[in-house]
């Protein structure tokens, strides 16, 4: 049955449907497009255990823009991510909900280049919209390469948070999951974590050592997100640092005070 014949049927059911121009193949065009908008991106970053996904919700009250990847994803980014989480979805829809989410919060302003010039081109204008660094890939699905490269090419906020206090913060957020599913977790990441330091942080973890367990994790997260911090293009123009005592909401407010005396993108 056509897609119309559909919508007539549940629409005769008591269902509000809606159509799309032009079909779903015209939508996933719209979507894929969106990704290779010039959008004006604001990057928060920082170690494992910064608060950075907690701080994008304050920012959100605080009246900024923000478009949090990772719930769209449905994953925390690390090999603990989907932990006590649903399903995430798949790659299309993870697409079509964040080209959405994109559209509906870049506000564009238009303007002349030239003031008063009316054969001048217009210049446009993207309000700023403040995204969670992250890995391409997010758990099962990836962030759209025309995205992440703008991602890459975008201001980074990073909260230079002590380590102690992050630690303390993973093992509040951390520490209640089910320690069958962390260790599992960490046998997934061995290698890259290093067979004797993986063996101790589940030794650790079966303990009750939860602390020491995050511990090495913690260690082994601050050196891969450093490589990846810095193995970018012009990373010293890009990166902004913002220090911070603790993890705590009223990070918030020094990040905006920095964020401001920064140039936008254009």
């Amino acid at each position: 049955m056509r897609s119309a014949g559909v919508a007539w049927l549940l629409d005769l059911y008591g269902f509000k449907v809606y159509t799309l121009v032009g079909g779903y193949k015209k939508f996933r065009n719209y979507v894929l497009d969106t990704f290779s908008l010039p959008f004006n991106l604001k990057i928060l970053g920082g170690y494992t255990g910064s608060g950075k996904t907690e701080l994008l919700k304050t920012l959100k009250e605080k009246g900024e823009t923000i478009v949090d990847l990772e719930g769209i994803a449905g994953h925390k980014g690390s090999a603990f991510g989907n932990i006590g989480l649903p399903k995430q979805p798949g790659q299309e829809m993870f697409e079509n909900i964040l080209a959405q989410e994109l559209r509906s919060k870049s506000i564009v302003n238009s303007e002349l280049s030239i003031q008063g010039d009316p054969h001048s081109p217009f210049t446009t204008h993207y309000s700023p919209i403040w995204l969670e660094d992250e890995s391409q890939r997010i758990g099962q699905v990836n962030i759209p390469h025309e995205l992440w490269k703008n991602m890459r090419q975008s201001p980074v906020y990073f909260l230079d948070i002590p380590f102690e206090e992050r630690l303390k913060h993973i093992v509040q957020e951390y520490g209640q999951l089910d320690p069958e599913m962390v260790a599992d977790a960490i046998g997934r990441i061995s290698q890259k974590l290093g067979h004797l330091n993986a063996k101790t942080a589940i030794l650790c973890l079966k303990e009750g050592k939860i602390t020491e367990s995050f511990d090495i994790l913690l260690k082994y997260y601050d050196k891969h997100y450093f490589k990846s911090l810095h193995n970018r293009e012009g990373i010293n123009s890009l990166l902004h640092t913002v220090d911070c005592k603790s993890v705590i909401p009223e990070n918030a407010d020094l990040l905006t005070r920095t964020a401001q005396y920064q140039p936008e993108k254009l």
